[in-house]
């Protein structure tokens, strides 16, 4: 999997939802590349607490962005781009 025009957006901010970070990063990153972004890598912690998402066969789908666990993202980092097909 490759991956280009990546984005690593960390965000500490408290009380806000792991989903709203997600949507907040992937805004960011059209802002900054003119696209939107196909996935979101986030530390497994993160993404065991994402609450509204599509199940899909090995990620999970947040507003329209694959989502998928890495253990090399740290909490509350969201490490997004685009898959280059």
């Amino acid at each position: 999997m490759k991956i280009k025009n990546a984005f690593l957006f960390p965000d500490e901010t408290p009380q806000v939802s792991i989903d709203y970070k997600i949507l907040n990063s992937c805004r960011r990153y059209k802002q900054d590349f003119g696209a939107d972004p196909t996935v979101c890598f986030v530390n497994p912690h993160d993404y065991s607490d994402i609450v509204e998402y599509e199940s899909r066969k090995g990620f999970k789908l947040v507003h329209g962005t694959r989502v998928e666990p890495s253990s090399q993202i740290l909490k509350n980092t969201f490490y997004v781009g685009e898959l280059d097909d």
